[in-house]
């Protein structure tokens, strides 16, 4: 941002890195510009060193690498060429860009390493030669240089996506605004609040979640440790929440995990909220921790399916059976400075389980997907309750919503669910001419049609794979698409 005021203005820059590439098609890495009229008297590194943070470092070679990769999003691994990494490594030297901190979240069932994101200082004379950095022509008109206010104003319009980590650092560091005259010392305080909160350790292996993630304006999605399928292992519970009204989707935190889930409900929720719990079906690890609400909030009321409400253990909570195209309002939701009358409606979501819903938020575009979606792989259908024909009219019905962003009950957010939903239906209908050609080839019953669909299957697998060919070969003969009876 250039200064308007006649004195110099100190500039802070946010440089914002995460190790995390499973939240493609969000913002991620922006460099993040706030100006203050009055120059620092301190320089980044003796600022951080006066409110006691050790671990402040200068940016790595591997940093740099990984920095230009997000930067120039060409895909390309750095350094390569070895000019561009040189000359981006002297312009960060010369910006004596120092580390604040950093801080990781609980991960997500996906392999591979917890995220890390890590946020950089710049001032002074810094931010010009950083703002005055040439980007490659292929992505001039791609990236730009975005203030701190531009991001979340974006952010809250859906003008965009960005990275949650993002969103949380940003608006803890507006918030720290407020307080200190000086950016620096602001993201000092907000470098010790994610230190504190990343050294936080509830249990081994670790449980729940350390921070909530803001992944659409104003909802909050936490993975808690559930007694779910393999290879998942937590839950993802969904909090859109006012100063009145909390509505809160699947609590399906289970006996390991429910110290934090208790915590994190008196943390986040007033005692004196209306608290709505809504179930998207009845399997337990989508309504494990009902009796720890029912503890704090005994005058909250479950709202799902009345197939739901059937199959669910009793609960003393107040139970009201919903049928698709009831609507969730919660008004005047507040994030920082921002505020919006949040509107879910429910959709029909049959296929996992019969009564199976899911919730719809217009604005963002935003699925709360329940079982239908998962964050990696397709998900199992029941055996007992579901069906393969519905589960491709939801598969449809959800792509005509044209979301732009799912939340899975099991595994990381999609930004990409259109290309997921199709891909479920391509996976599917394979399936379904795998099963017709080895009819063809002659298998005359499930067991035939296994070994030649799934040769060589792991043994542990074998149950649910013949339940997946049962419940295909169903939809199938009540297409009249099969030629022999089974």
């Amino acid at each position: 941002e250039n200064a308007q005021e006649e004195e110099p203005a100190a500039v802070a820059v946010v440089l914002v890195a995460t190790t995390s590439h499973h939240h493609s098609g969000a913002i991620d890495t922006l460099l993040c510009v706030s100006t203050t009229t009055t120059p620092p008297t301190v320089t980044p590194a003796s600022a951080h060193r006066s409110i006691d943070i050790p671990r402040y470092q200068p940016l790595t070679d591997g940093g740099v690498c990984s920095l230009l990769t997000a930067l120039y999003g060409d895909g390309q691994h750095y350094p390569a060429p070895a000019a561009t990494s040189s000359q981006f490594q002297t312009l960060l030297e010369q910006a004596q860009l120092v580390c604040c901190g950093s801080f990781m979240n609980t991960p997500f069932d996906v392999p591979g390493a917890p995220t890390n994101t890590q946020y950089w200082l710049a001032s002074g004379e810094a931010v010009t030669a950083l703002s005055e950095l040439r980007l490659p022509e292929s992505i001039q008109n791609k990236w730009q240089w975005l203030s701190v206010a531009d991001i979340l104003q974006g952010f809250y319009a859906h003008q965009w996506h960005v990275h949650p980590h993002l969103v949380f650092v940003l608006q803890s560091y507006v918030a720290a605004l407020h307080t200190y005259p000086h950016p620096q010392d602001a993201l000092a305080d907000l470098s010790q609040q994610l230190m504190r909160r990343s050294n936080r350790s509830d249990s081994k292996p670790l449980v729940g979640v350390q921070i909530p993630l803001e992944y659409a304006p104003h909802m909050f999605l936490i993975p808690f440790k559930s007694t779910t399928i393999p290879p998942f292992t937590h839950t993802n519970t969904v909090i859109v929440q006012s100063a009145q009204t909390c509505l809160l989707v699947d609590p399906g935190a289970n006996s390991i995990a429910s110290p934090i889930f208790r915590d994190t409900l008196e943390t986040l929720i007033p005692s004196s909220s209306e608290l709505q719990v809504f179930l998207t079906h009845h399997h337990n690890d989508h309504v494990e921790a009902l009796p720890i609400i029912a503890s704090l909030f005994p005058s909250a009321t479950v709202y799902a399916h009345s197939k739901t409400l059937e199959r669910i253990a009793s609960t003393s909570l107040k139970t009201i059976a919903i049928d698709p195209g009831h609507k969730f309002i919660i008004t005047d939701c507040k994030s920082g400075e921002y505020s919006a009358n949040i509107e879910l409606e429910v959709v029909a979501g049959d296929g996992h389980t019969d009564g199976h819903l899911f919730l719809f938020e217009p604005l963002s575009r935003t699925l709360v997907a329940g079982d239908h979606i998962v964050g990696y792989g397709s998900v199992s259908l029941d055996p007992m309750c579901g069906d393969m024909a519905q589960y491709f009219a939801t598969t449809h019905a959800m792509i005509s919503l044209k979301p732009r962003l799912a939340f899975p009950a099991h595994g990381p957010p999609s930004y990409e669910p259109l290309q997921l939903l199709n891909q479920y239906l391509s996976h599917r209908t394979q399936r379904e001419n795998e099963i017709l050609a080895a009819i063809d080839q002659g298998a005359g019953n499930v067991e035939e049609i296994l070994s030649m669909v799934y040769p060589g299957l792991d043994s542990r697998l074998r149950r649910p794979a013949t339940s997946n060919i049962l419940l295909h070969l169903r939809k199938l003969s009540a297409e009249r698409r099969l030629k022999i009876n089974l």
